[in-house]
Order: C-alpha cells, then sequence, then structure tokens
C-alpha cells in the first residue's frame, strides 16, 4: 500500500507524462482525445441523472410511505373505501337567539341559546346588507317562483347571474395542492378598483358596478350578451327584473346610480354653458365621520363620495361643493 508520499510522486510524474503527450501530439490525435473526453463526460452526466432521478424517487416513496401513517385520507384512492357510514349532523333547525343563523343539532350550543360559530355568542352585529332578503330572490332560490321558465333559468346559471349583477369581480389564481375541498383564503381586507366606465356598445360590455350607471334596459342587453359570449342563454326579463331589485336594495348600485345621476347633471351644465364636463371619481368610505384616507377604504360601506379631483388630482377638502355625498 502506497504512502502519501508515494501518491503524490505518482500523480505528479502521471501529468508530467499526459502534459509531455498533449504537446506532442498531432492535430488528429487532439481531436480524438476531445471526442473522447467529451463522451466520458457525457456518460458521467446521464449516470449522475440517473443517479439524481432514482434518489428522489426513493425519497418520494418514503414520504408517501409516512402520510399513510399520518395522513391516510390524502393518498389514498376515494374507491378504497367501503362501507363507510355517512356522518349525519342531524335537522338543520336550531335557531341562534344572538343573530337568528340556523345551526345543525349537533353543533354546540351556549347555555343562552347562542353559538360561537355564527355571532361569536352575540357579540357581532351584522348591520350591513339588506334588512330583509327580496321575496322575488327568496322564490327563486327556493323554486317557489310564479314562472316556472324563471326558476329553471335561474337555477341552471345560479353563478352566471350573480356574476353579472355583482359590483366587482374577484379572481383567485389555482394552486394544486393535496386532495381534498377546494377553498380560498383571504386575509385582510379585500379592495376593489373599478376600471374606466364606459357606456356599452358594440363588441364593448359593461363591467360589474358600471351597469348600474346606465339605464336598467342597457344593462341588461350587455348582460345577456354577455352571457351569450360564454354559450349560455339568460331570460331578458327575468335579468331585467332582478337588476331592478338590486337597484332597488343594494348600496353599492345605490351609489352607482348616484354618479350616474351627477354625470348627467355635467353634462346638462356642459350643454348650457359650453363648458367641459369636469373628470367625476366615486369612492367609498368606511365611516361618515372618519379620517379621509382613499389609500384605505373600509370594507364596510356607510357613505359614498362623487367627487372632482383638483389639477393635480388631489381629493378635495369637505366644504368643495364639487363633493355628492349619499349616506347609505
Amino acid at each position: 500500500m502506497e504512502t502519501e508520499e508515494e501518491k503524490r510522486v505518482r500523480l505528479q510524474k502521471d501529468a508530467e507524462t499526459k502534459q509531455i503527450k498533449r504537446e506532442n501530439e498531432t492535430e488528429n490525435e487532439k481531436n480524438e482525445r476531445l471526442i473522447t473526453v467529451k463522451e466520458q463526460m457525457s456518460v458521467k452526466r446521464t449516470i449522475k441523472k440517473l443517479e439524481k432521478q432514482e434518489k428522489l424517487k426513493k425519497e418520494r416513496a418514503e414520504r408517501i410511505e409516512v402520510l399513510k401513517k399520518v395522513m391516510p385520507f390524502v393518498v389514498r384512492k376515494g374507491g378504497e373505501f367501503k362501507n363507510v357510514e355517512p356522518f349525519k349532523l342531524g335537522k338543520r333547525d336550531k335557531i341562534c337567539k344572538g343573530c337568528g343563523a340556523k345551526h345543525y343539532r349537533t353543533e354546540k350550543r351556549q347555555q343562552d341559546g347562542t353559538y360561537t360559530s355564527c355571532c361569536k355568542q352575540g357579540k357581532i352585529k351584522m348591520e350591513a346588507g339588506v334588512p330583509d332578503y327580496p321575496q322575488n330572490l327568496k322564490d327563486l332560490m327556493t323554486k317557489k317562483y310564479k314562472n316556472d321558465k324563471y326558476v329553471k333559468v335561474f337555477d341552471a346559471n345560479k353563478r352566471m347571474i350573480n356574476s353579472s349583477l355583482s359590483c366587482a369581480h374577484m379572481y383567485a389564481k389555482n394552486v394544486n395542492l393535496a386532495p381534498g375541498v377546494p377553498y380560498l383564503k383571504i386575509q385582510g381586507k379585500v379592495l376593489h378598483k373599478m376600471p374606466r366606465t364606459y357606456i356599452p356598445s358594440g363588441d364593448n360590455a359593461t363591467f360589474a358596478g358600471q351597469n348600474y350607471i346606465v339605464d336598467s334596459a342597457e344593462a341588461t342587453v350587455a348582460r345577456v350578451q354577455a352571457g351569450l359570449k360564454n354559450n349560455i342563454k339568460l331570460n331578458e326579463e327575468l335579468m331585467k327584473e332582478l337588476d331592478e331589485t338590486i337597484r332597488e336594495v343594494n348600496i353599492f348600485a345605490q351609489a352607482y346610480t348616484m354618479l350616474k345621476e351627477t354625470m348627467e347633471k355635467q353634462k346638462a351644465h356642459e350643454a348650457a354653458t359650453g363648458e367641459k364636463s369636469n373628470e367625476l371619481r366615486l369612492v367609498f368610505k368606511g365611516k361618515p365621520n372618519a379620517k379621509r384616507n382613499y389609500d384605505r377604504v373600509e370594507a364596510e360601506n356607510e357613505i359614498a363620495l362623487v367627487y372632482t379631483p383638483g389639477p393635480d388630482g388631489e381629493i378635495p377638502r369637505d366644504d368643495i361643493n364639487g363633493i355628492h355625498v349619499l349616506n347609505l
């Protein structure tokens, strides 16, 4: 067995021999040597790649074995479960005395008749929204509406109708994780940025709250046409009725309607004086007496303002007549 010194001498001598050989080799010998080295490196890379794949495959198999012990419902197929008894919650007929929400019989109720999951035992008071659900929407949801044709269209296209009547849209990027019930997790407040408003014409269609700025009939036609682009045929009479209902009970739709009325006043002023109309902006404010911080608009809307911005886009003070207020 050679010592460290003998090994060092051998390697040095071998390197010198190869160096002398490379210096004296012909052009053809050099090309052959480079090709051989290239092939050897390619073989080494392939072997290294295969070894890495085998290592990853082995690690994945080990993780799956661990998951089978810890979370068997994640890795096993649904077909493997046989003779599983359904988990029953009972009837949903228990009413919370704090907020009136319905609960299942198996849910835990406090001694005072309230629940924690809905209103935190009566601590949370829901003041936003309408006092009562519109009767026509109730009948459509429960399939008790007088017109069976409307019920069928509504039941088959509830999601499309809900989106077309909404004042804003939300999109989520799908992330494929472990199997299970899909959900959307929101942290903090949600703010919506309204795009430039325009009247529907040709292939253009209004978006979200813009539909409440134009006339109800125009908005209905725009919604029906948008549905046709997605191969969904909506009933025009039903959509017009729902549009009128939302305009009557929804505070956001009323704010957009206020913007429409302000725009009409601006146009009348322009026709009478010949002056160019001012730019208008619509903003929702959380509390009437709160500080005017428009970069952090509250999610609970109690007041809406339409104002004319200054020369540099600044927001006017309360004493400027260009602000129109709607208490919601």
